[in-house]
C-alpha cells in the first residue's frame, strides 16, 4: 500500500463457524482502528496470545470467553487487521 493510500478503518470478519459463549452466538467481529486504551491494555499481558486475545475482545466489544473459541485462522484475521495500525506491525504482549 503506498503512503497515498487510505488504510479501511474498520472491518467486519465472518467467522468460520459461529461462536457460542453466555448464552450468546457470535458470527462475526466488528473490528475498528483500535485505540491507545485497547492497545495498553493488550500489552499488560504476559505472552503474545493472551495479549491478542485481550485486544480482539476490547475491539470487537466481545468477552474474551468468546475470543477464546474463534478458530485460529479467525484469530489470526482480526490480529492482522488490528496489529495493521501499528508502524511497525508488532505484537502486542509484554517482553
Amino acid at each position: 500500500m503506498s503512503d497515498t493510500e487510505q488504510k479501511p478503518r474498520s472491518k467486519v470478519i465472518q467467522l468460520t463457524r459461529s461462536v457460542k459463549f453466555a448464552d450468546k452466538t457470535y458470527d462475526h467481529l466488528e473490528l475498528t482502528a483500535p485505540t491507545v486504551s485497547q492497545m495498553e491494555a493488550a500489552n499488560r499481558e504476559a505472552n503474545p496470545v493472551s495479549s491478542n486475545v485481550i485486544l480482539v475482545a476490547n475491539n470487537a466489544k466481545i468477552p474474551p470467553g468468546a475470543v477464546r473459541e474463534l478458530d485460529w485462522d479467525d484469530m489470526e484475521a482480526a490480529v492482522e487487521f488490528l496489529q495493521g495500525f501499528t508502524k511497525s506491525g508488532h505484537q502486542t504482549g509484554a517482553s
